[in-house]
């Protein structure tokens, strides 16, 4: 439970207390004794009187949670009361007992909780100084405990075990007490009246009182009662627009921990619907905004019934009970005692076929948790709200009597409106005071203590009344001020000019310091200047005091004080000698006396005055320079549109910066605020004006730009290069970025470019990138439309192909140091080394790179420790085709085309040697003849078609190899001849 819900409890609750703790007879008027006609209505309940004075009186009625019990009345013995006559019962508090008007009282709340709050609250709260605190300890401790499940020995112990190290034993053990009395008599008294129909007078009346039990039910921790709005009494039938109040209310039991859901409603022809003349915030904040009628109303959280459905179906659901016996077992023993079978039967089949449908748990959990709270008793208040509603009377609230003599101020402030409902805002309140050379107060209702009229008698209070006006009703109230201050200054008033101040002129102010019993100037023992004032200027950032000092707006000298007779009331002039807005700082000249209100020791009272010196201007300007175009969209040619201008005008501290607009051509327009427009204009060719800012100021103060309104054309949007990351292998690599403009139809598609890093690459107009030297750079590029940029990073490395094919030839070797002599093996082992550390170097040149490879080539050569390549030879891939010779015949079926056929070639090198790559070539006359062609390469193949021709096709064709150590060897040419028959070879 928050702390605003337990304040709220424990003001509503309170009346509980009062009614446990005090005996029936304390009812009764002081002095008095209780009438005789009390004891002639008599309090039954199953035939056994329970009133305060039956026979059981001293045994209190108990009724179970949930539970009824019938309360009969007997009029001076006879069962039925006298004509004309009914009964009244009443609770004071229906959230813990309830009674109907038919004597059936109810249980709701057993919670300890609710009663602890209450004390806690009453007991522990007040305490000076400590109690808040530790209030909220005891709340902390509440919330984190199970406290209606503790019997009230364990409560009382852990209280003394809290409270008492920090009150010590006595006081400790007084509240153990009181708690201990609470505890035994959680009792709500059940008042039953006899009242006349026609007088509606009292004729008898008694009471009982009744203890709730906690609900034996297996769903007494599960399912809310009710809910009752806790302040209903206090909310008035009929209200004032603008009225506003807190509602509060309690669902029950409070253990549940179940909030409250609050609907405003008005009477329609559909029936009841929401409505806006009353709103309630999610602090319970209500406001009525407009005249009707409404209906309050406070339900219980369905979002926590909700919460607590699901969780109790799920854990029942859990132990293999179906949907439907846990929904039937649940309601039959929530509602055994309010609802008929007959109606739980009919829900049970309800939603025994939602079951059977196939529905969420969801829906079924939220279907029953509002039939439930259809069933829970709701509260509720209808109000009335009207436009207005004359104040007839109030009371004035704060502090007015034995004000302190050294001054400060009391807040007041205006409570028991009558009639209820009235709305007081504080603009209709006129305060006054009878004296205010004792007291002012504002149209807040601040009031400013001056002090007395004698200082001679000390403690002697000097009376006077404070007043407030409302709708031509006034209220006083008796206010007084204790005299004996001649010394220290409580209230300063200084009046002058107001307005605007013109530039190199004086201007003269008065002043009248308080009480106006302070001693004059160079009297009295001390010789103080008790009355008289000091004059401040800000400078620098601090405000200082002294003889002729200025702040370049105003200059004030000490000599210009004027007090005469050495008196409390004076003038002083100030001179201004600049334009622009300031502070006048007036003090009081000796210090305030005790601390009271917002005065402290050691402080003087000070009257800020803002002052405003006329500042003339001195230029203007247009913010949007000298040009502006404006792009409008056409239809047919035709279009409108707009463009905010806005001007400067200096100094910036100029008083009057206003500026008047226009425009040289009539088909352009411009308003008061700059904003500059054409309205259905041919835009075939564009129009301009020149749109003038004059100073309202100073008319001679002008300035001018040039707007153009033309037609719109597409823009671009963004921009979007080919690679967002390019590497380029060595010094004078290139390589060729793309733009790309969006959108494609943009008018302008020009782009610029720009190295972050020219010193390692360039790029040219048209995004040719250049390789300057090893590095990085970020190329960028930008529309001239819009500026929109897109980047490529670029790095500039070394090509180490070559070098890493030797590093990797050299390791699948698997050379051994002792197959070779001692020096080949030094100068290998060097050469590997250099390869490796220039390998790892990002940024070594390719020089470096390709001395390293050569290098180490060289030196694993010279260990003779691979087979060198020496032949190399061409023959066909398929077994179909024939290789006889330097020829490789093909042939091809009569029936088909002769590019249709295809000879697949490879090559054949010597043992041992290992080819690095194939590069085929057309040979002899099909050089510059060819009936065929090298239509692809793969690997070490190559895949040959001949030409479209008459009669058998050849094609000769030869391969250079080369190996993985760089040397290569050209094959001897072959011929590839396509025929149909034999004879063709």
């Amino acid at each position: 439970m928050n702390k605003t819900a337990k304040r709220v409890l424990s003001v509503f609750l309170s009346v509980l207390l009062a009614f446990a703790a005090l005996p029936v007879t304390a009812f009764a008027a002081d002095g008095d004794t209780a009438p005789d006609y009390e004891y002639d209505l008599q309090i039954y309940c199953d035939g056994v009187r329970v009133d305060e004075n039956g026979d059981s009186s001293e045994t209190l009625l108990h009724v179970e949670e949930n539970h009824q019990k019938q309360l009969t009345v007997k009029y001076k013995g006879e069962d039925s009361i006298p004509s004309g006559s009914h009964v009244v019962w009443s609770s004071p508090t229906p959230y813990l007992v309830y009674v109907d008007q038919n004597g059936v009282i109810t249980g709701r709340d057993s919670s300890k909780g609710a009663i602890m709050r209450v004390w806690v609250a009453e007991n522990i709260e007040t305490l000076w100084l400590i109690g808040p605190g530790l209030a909220d300890s005891i709340y902390d401790w509440m919330d984190e405990n199970d406290i209606d499940g503790m019997d009230a020995e364990g409560i009382l112990d852990m209280m003394q075990m809290i409270l008492g190290p920090i009150l010590g034993e006595d006081s400790a053990n007084g509240l153990y007490n009181s708690l201990m009395n609470t505890l035994n008599s959680m009792n709500v008294e059940i008042r039953a009246e006899l009242v006349s129909d026609e007088t509606g007078e009292v004729i008898a009346y008694n009471s009982t009182h009744v203890v709730c039990d906690k609900s034996t039910s297996a769903t007494a921790d599960l399912i809310p009662n009710g809910t009752y709005i806790t302040n209903h009494n206090e909310i008035p039938a009929t209200v004032e627009v603008g009225y506003e109040m807190d509602l509060q209310a309690i669902t029950t039991p409070l253990r549940l921990n179940m909030g409250v859901n609050w609907e405003v409603t008005q009477k329609s022809w559909i029936g009841d619907v929401a409505s806006d003349i009353a709103t309630v915030d999610e602090n319970n904040h209500i406001t009525f905004n407009k005249p009707g009628t409404v209906t309050i109303k406070a339900t219980p959280s369905t979002q926590g019934l909700y919460d607590k459905l699901s969780s109790t179906i799920e854990n029942a659901v859990n132990t293999g009970q179906s949907m439907g016996d846990a929904i039937g077992w649940m309601l039959e023993n929530i509602f055994g005692m309010s609802v008929g079978a007959d109606v739980i039967d009919l829900l049970l089949k309800m939603l025994d076929g939602m079951v059977q449908a196939g529905d969420s748990v969801e829906n079924i959990i939220a279907t029953i948790s509002d039939w439930i709270l259809k069933y829970s008793i709701n509260d509720s208040v209808t109000v009335t709200v009207v436009d207005q509603i004359n104040v007839t009377g109030f009371e004035i609230v704060g502090d007015t009597e034995r004000l302190n003599r050294y001054g400060g101020t009391r807040q007041l402030t205006l409570t028991n409106v009558e009639p209820a409902g009235a709305v007081i805002t504080p603009e209709e309140i006129t305060w006054a005071s009878s004296n205010e050379d004792f007291a002012v107060i504002d149209d807040t209702g601040l009031m400013t203590i001056r002090g007395a009229d004698d200082y001679h008698t000390l403690f002697t209070e000097r009376p006077f009344e404070v007043s407030a006006t409302v709708n031509g009703v006034t209220v006083t109230r008796a206010a007084s001020v204790m005299a004996g201050n001649d010394r220290e200054p409580t209230d300063l008033v200084v009046n002058g000019p107001t307005g605007m101040l013109q530039k190199n002129q004086s201007y003269t102010f008065d002043y009248e310091i308080f009480p106006i019993c302070l001693v004059d100037e160079g009297s009295g023992i001390f010789e103080q200047d008790y009355n008289n004032i000091d004059l401040g200027l800000m400078i620098d950032g601090e405000v200082v005091y002294g003889d002729n000092i200025t702040d370049g707006v105003l200059q004030i000298t000490t000599s210009t004080i004027d007090a005469p007779n050495r008196s409390r009331i004076g003038t002083f002039t100030i001179n201004t000698v600049g334009g622009g807005d300031t502070t006048l700082y007036v003090r009081s000249h000796s210090e305030v006396g005790d601390p009271v209100g917002p005065f402290e020791w050691g402080t003087h009272l000070v009257k800020e005055i803002p002052i405003s010196v006329y500042q003339e201007a001195t230029g203007i300007s247009i913010d949007q320079g000298e040009s502006l175009e404006v792009e409008v969209n056409t239809t047919l040619g035709v279009g409108s549109g707009s463009a905010q201008l806005s001007a400067t005008v200096t100094p910036d501290d100029a008083t009057n910066k206003g500026v008047t607009w226009s425009s040289d051509n009539s088909k352009v327009s411009v308003d008061a605020n700059g904003l500059v427009s054409i309205k259905n204009q041919l835009l075939h060719s564009p129009i301009t004006a020149t749109i003038t800012a004059t100073s309202q100021d100073d008319p001679a103060l002008t300035d001018s730009v040039t707007v153009t309104f033309l037609k719109a054309y597409v823009h671009a949007s963004g921009v979007t290069l080919n690679a967002s990351d390019v590497t380029l292998g060595g010094v004078g690599a290139t390589y060729k970025l793309t733009a790309t403009v969006n959108p494609s139809d943009a008018a302008n598609q020009a782009v610029t470019w720009e190295s972050s890093n020219p010193s390692v690459v360039t790029v040219s107009d048209d995004g040719t990138l250049t390789a300057v030297a090893m590095g990085d750079a970020t190329i960028t590029v930008k529309t001239v439309d819009g500026g929109y940029t897109a980047t490529c990073a670029v790095k500039v490395r070394a090509d180490k192909t070559v070098l890493q094919a030797v590093l990797d030839r050299v390791a699948e070797a698997d050379l051994n140091e002792d197959e070779f002599d001692l020096v080949s093996w030094a100068a290998f082992e060097a050469a590997l080394d250099t390869a490796n550390r220039v390998n790892n170097n990002e940024f070594a040149s390719q020089q470096i790179v390709d001395d390293a490879a050569g290098a180490l080539e060289t030196a694993f050569a010279a260990l003779n420790a691979y087979e060198e390549l020496t032949d190399a030879s061409i023959v066909p891939l398929n077994s179909g085709d024939e290789l006889s010779g330097e020829v490789i015949y093909h042939k091809t079926p009569w029936y088909q085309t002769w590019t249709s056929q295809t000879v697949e070639l490879t090559v054949q090198v010597n043992d041992g040697a290992k080819i690095a790559k194939v590069e085929w070539q057309l040979a002899n006359w099909s050089v510059d003849e060819p009936e065929g062609n090298i239509e692809s390469v793969s690997g070490n193949n190559a895949t040959i078609r001949p030409t479209f021709g008459v009669g058998p096709r050849s094609i000769w064709v030869q391969a250079v190899v080369t190996d993985v150590y760089g040397k290569s060897v050209t094959s001897d040419p072959v011929k590839v001849r396509f025929y149909n028959w034999d004879w063709q070879k």
